[in-house]
């Protein structure tokens, strides 16, 4: 068995093409997963403690980082990982980084992103209480 049998994995994404394919990436490899198309859907309906938050930065209302913040608040210290197509971020990784989250570029491809997921949730990263910063290019 797989050591990310039944993690819960909260992943948030406007894009509903995008939002599938990576929910069923994450679930053939044993993850599950909670998908929202909001950071408003998200904060109504995340009610139990993830082992991982995966976040588009760029939301419609409330954005990426302005959710980590408040699912943060409810779940202290969970891991997060934040995807993004924007290049510019004002945010940096290393900021991202300062603050428990990786930084993941669109488009991304689907090893990348299942291995930005696993260092994540790596008990090595946790312990460190900091993950690497910017994952995959």
């Amino acid at each position: 068995m797989s050591s990310s049998a039944g993690q819960r994995v909260v992943l948030v994404e406007d894009d509903g093409s995008l939002l599938t394919l990576l929910m069923l990436e994450l679930e053939q490899q044993g993850y599950t997963v909670q998908g929202f198309g909001t950071g408003e859907a998200a904060l109504a309906g995340a009610t139990r403690c993830p082992a991982l938050l995966v976040l588009d930065y760029q939301l419609p209302g409330i954005n990426g980082l302005t959710l980590l913040a408040a699912l943060r608040e409810r779940f202290p210290g969970v891991p997060a990982l934040v995807i993004s197509g924007e290049h510019d971020v004002v945010h940096t990784p290393e900021w991202l980084a300062t603050r428990g989250a990786a930084f993941l570029s669109k488009p991304f491809r689907r090893d990348h992103f299942l291995e930005a997921v696993a260092r994540q949730l790596s008990p090595a990263s946790q312990a460190q209480g900091a993950p690497q910063g910017r994952i995959g290019v």
